[in-house]
């Protein structure tokens, strides 16, 4: 049995340099994903790649948003050309189900989280005539995160019975903002979109307090 055991040490040893390899060649697999996603955005100067070991992940320099998308989704990134550049941008990712698309917003006037949650709910209803309000529990409890406020609807998404939300923080001068849509077709489904999309929510708001 020692030696046996011996032998598996001796063969996990040897096989680390390889593990080791295969680390360092998935990061810059996503990392050259991540350079080639700000180039095609025309995004320089904008975002920059931030170091990750699976998922395709930029940072907006300026507020220091940072947008997690995974490697087979489809992904984008926004700059709104209304602003000064840098100053009204989103990432977006989709896997053909569910669809993310963060925000990071400076505004050349004083807003309150109020008003912005206000009115990103009245865009919601504007776009969808038919959303109805949900009400539903999402993973967000961290004191040390800053306060938001979150909108949940129940609409009709491509045919299909769907979950959203928007939910909004003020960060150092920046409106941030998710907006989350997945299918739904029942309330026990959306419960678990809300919950789900609280946790993106919940990281989304931890990365920013680095």
């Amino acid at each position: 049995m020692r030696q046996h055991l011996c032998a598996l040490a001796l063969a996990a040893l040897s096989a680390s340099p390889a593990l080791a390899q295969v680390e360092e060649e998935l990061d810059a697999s996503v990392g050259a994903i991540a350079s080639g996603l700000i180039g095609d955005s025309d995004a320089e100067g904008v975002f920059e790649v931030y170091p990750a070991e699976h998922d395709v992940v930029v940072r907006h320099i300026r507020s220091g948003l940072i947008c997690r998308m995974p490697e087979t989704s489809a992904n984008r990134l926004i700059i709104f050309p209304e602003a000064a550049r840098g100053e009204d941008v989103a990432c977006e990712t989709s896997d053909g189900r569910e669809t993310i698309r963060i925000f990071a917003t400076r505004f050349s006037f004083a807003t309150t989280l109020r008003a912005q949650i206000d009115g990103a709910a009245a865009v919601i209803q504007r776009q969808h005539p038919d959303a109805q309000p949900f009400t539903a529990a999402t993973a967000i409890a961290d004191s040390g995160q800053p306060a938001s406020r979150t909108a949940q609807f129940i609409i009709a998404a491509n045919g299909a019975r769907s979950y959203t939300r928007v939910s909004v923080a003020l960060v150092d001068g920046w409106v941030i903002k998710l907006r989350y849509t997945a299918p739904a077709a029942n309330d026990a489904a959306a419960r678990e979109a809300a919950q789900l999309s609280g946790r993106y929510w919940a990281g989304l708001l931890d990365d920013l307090q680095r």
